[in-house]
C-alpha cells in the first residue's frame, strides 16, 4: 500500500519479481487515466451507515482503477477552497475543475475485489500512520519532509521498525491477557515507569523504583522470574465496586436531620411562658 509520493514506475521491477504481491497506489487528481476512463462518473454507492460514498470501478490493461467520492470530505475541500481564495481573482473554469476533484480519491491496483473493501483498506492505512507518529513522539524525532531519497529511506527505515515493533508487542500483550483488563496505552505506560540500575559499577542491571503492579505485568510478560506461587489477577486501579446482594431487603433511606417529636393529640396544652425574666410584683404599702 503506497502513497502519492512514491510513483508505481519505482516498484515494478519488485512487483514483476513477485507476481503473489499483491498492490494498492493512490494517483493524483491530475492523472490523465481519470480523464480518459471516466473515472468521476460513478456508477455505485457503497452501504456504509457512517459515510456517504460513491464509487466507480474500472479495468484498465493489467490493472483496476477504483475512484471513490466522499460527500463530506467534498464540502471540507470546497470551504478550504474558499478561504484560501478570497481577495483573488475568480476564474470560472478553474472554480469547475476544482468542484469535479473535491472529495474525490483514486487507486490503482492488481486487485480485482469489492470497492468496499479497497476503500477499507485506505481507511486502515491511516492506523499504521498513527503507530508511527507514536513512535516517532516517543523517540523525539523531527517530522522527515520528502526532499531527497536519502531522507526518504530514513523515513521508511524508522516506519518498517516501528510497524515491527509494534506488532510484536500487541502480539505478545495478546498472548500474556494484560489486553483483556488494560488498554494498550496503559500497558506501556506501566513499562515505562519500570527503572534498571546498577548496584555498583561492574554489577548487573536491576529494576528499581517499581510498584507491585508494574512487577505483576513485567512477570506475566516473563521478563523477569514469576515466583513459585501463582501470580494474583491484576487488579483495576482504584475503589473497587460494592458487590451487592440481589436478594438481600432493601432499607430505606431515613430523610436528612431530627426527627419531629410525636405531640399526643390528647394531651393537655400548656400555655407558653412569655420570654424574658418576668416582672417583680411591687407591694402595696
Amino acid at each position: 500500500m503506497g502513497d502519492k509520493g512514491f510513483l508505481k514506475k519505482q516498484a515494478e521491477k519488485i512487483y514483476n519479481e513477485n507476481p503473489n504481491l499483491c498492490w494498492l497506489n493512490p494517483i493524483k487528481r491530475s492523472d490523465k487515466r481519470i480523464k480518459s476512463n471516466f473515472m468521476y462518473e460513478y456508477t455505485g454507492m457503497i452501504d456504509d451507515k457512517n459515510k456517504d460514498l460513491l464509487y466507480k470501478k474500472e479495468k484498465v490493461s493489467k490493472y483496476f482503477l477504483y475512484s471513490f467520492y466522499d460527500r463530506k470530505r467534498a464540502a471540507k475541500e470546497e470551504a478550504d477552497y474558499f478561504k484560501q481564495n478570497k481577495g483573488k481573482e475568480y476564474s470560472i473554469d478553474v472554480r469547475n475543475q476544482r468542484n469535479e476533484r473535491f472529495g474525490t480519491i483514486i487507486f490503482e491496483s492488481n486487485l480485482d475485489e469489492d470497492p468496499k473493501l479497497i476503500y477499507k483498506l485506505y481507511e486502515e492505512r491511516w492506523l499504521i500512520e498513527e503507530c508511527f507518529r507514536y513512535y516517532k513522539h516517543a523517540l523525539d524525532l523531527t517530522n522527515t519532509r520528502v526532499h531527497s531519497n536519502y531522507s526518504v529511506i530514513g523515513q521508511e527505515l524508522i516506519n518498517f521498525f516501528a510497524s515491527n515493533m509494534t506488532m510484536r508487542l500487541v502480539n505478545k500483550f495478546d498472548e500474556s491477557g494484560l489486553t483483556k483488563d488494560m488498554s494498550y496505552r496503559d500497558i506501556m505506560s506501566e513499562l515505562a515507569s519500570a527503572k534498571k540500575a546498577r548496584t555498583h559499577e561492574e554489577g548487573e542491571w536491576q529494576f528499581v523504583r517499581m510498584t507491585k503492579y508494574t512487577e505483576i505485568i513485567l512477570q506475566k510478560l516473563e521478563i523477569i522470574p514469576t515466583p513459585e506461587t501463582e501470580i494474583s489477577p491484576i487488579k483495576k486501579k482504584g475503589r473497587p465496586y460494592k458487590v451487592v446482594d440481589p436478594n438481600a431487603p432493601v432499607k430505606l433511606k431515613g430523610k436528612r436531620g431530627r426527627p419531629k417529636k410525636q405531640i399526643d393529640p390528647n394531651a393537655v396544652v400548656k400555655p407558653k411562658r412569655k420570654r424574658g425574666r418576668p416582672k417583680k410584683q411591687k407591694e402595696n404599702i
